[in-house]
């Protein structure tokens, strides 16, 4: 069995719950990768209802890039299962399919009463979970940091266009220099570490520690170039205050 840790980390912070198909085929006893063919044949029949086509149509594959009757439930429902992937147990990388409350009702609509039971009581066991008071605490300070770092952001770039030029590569430069500081990597480096859609923002997967952490970061480079410091000086700093060493060194 998979590593189940590998995948939530994969998963944006705060999005609704979901359930991975490793996490449904220990809870059923089946075999994952019979799990995975049920998600498919039900995603398949998803896009085929959707496309006003019979299921088992060999005409399924040649009507996607046709105009069709469309049911917008059907097309959400189809588009929130999410392809990730987790290490197995010889640290292969395999493919596995997380599934919000709804389709994963839809997936087991067919399967034993024993099998849906084990299901439904795993699901109020995470739906108490995130509406625990902690949870709730959690959430709120999710909100107020994303909120602060994205403030901070905005200020770093008006004076980044003050001082250094209104040019996109100004702008990018700084932010690399705080990414890297505080995460280790670039923004392109994390999103493809975390799986993380083009159009999302990489700090909807971020946890308030870190957003927080950016933040100061770019506080703090926003300083740094209202002082007219030099680029090098500025991720020298940056690195120092909130890279890994800060922690061996306490700097908070």
């Amino acid at each position: 069995m998979g590593n189940v840790t590998d995948i939530s980390k994969k998963v944006k912070y705060l999005a609704a719950d979901t359930m991975s198909s490793l996490e449904i085929a220990k809870l059923t006893g089946k075999q994952h990768k019979n799990v995975m063919r049920d998600i498919r044949t039900m995603l398949n029949e998803l896009e085929g209802a959707r496309l006003n086509i019979e299921p088992g149509s060999e005409d399924l594959e040649g009507a996607r890039s046709k105009d069709g009757p469309c049911s917008e439930d059907l097309e959400i429902a189809r588009s929130n299962v999410v392809l990730d992937t987790y290490l197995d147990e010889n640290n292969r990388k395999r493919n596995c399919y997380n599934l919000p409350r709804f389709e994963c009702d839809l997936l087991i609509s067919g399967y034993s009463v024993i099998y849906r039971a084990a299901i439904i009581n795993r699901w109020y066991e995470l739906e108490a979970a995130r509406n625990s008071p902690e949870a709730v605490e959690e959430r709120l300070q999710w909100d107020i940091q994303r909120g602060m770092s994205i403030s901070n952001y905005h200020d770093m770039v008006e004076m980044t266009h003050e001082k250094l030029g209104t040019t996109n590569f100004h702008v990018v430069k700084e932010c690399q220099n705080v990414n890297c500081a505080v995460l280790g990597m670039s923004a392109r480096e994390y999103r493809l570490e975390y799986n993380i859609p083009e159009n999302e923002s990489i700090r909807d997967y971020m946890s308030p520690y870190t957003l927080r952490q950016i933040q100061k970061a770019e506080g703090a480079n926003t300083m740094f170039i209202n002082m007219g410091l030099s680029r090098d000086k500025r991720e020298e700093l940056l690195g120092e205050q909130f890279g890994p060493k800060s922690l061996l060194l306490g700097v908070k």
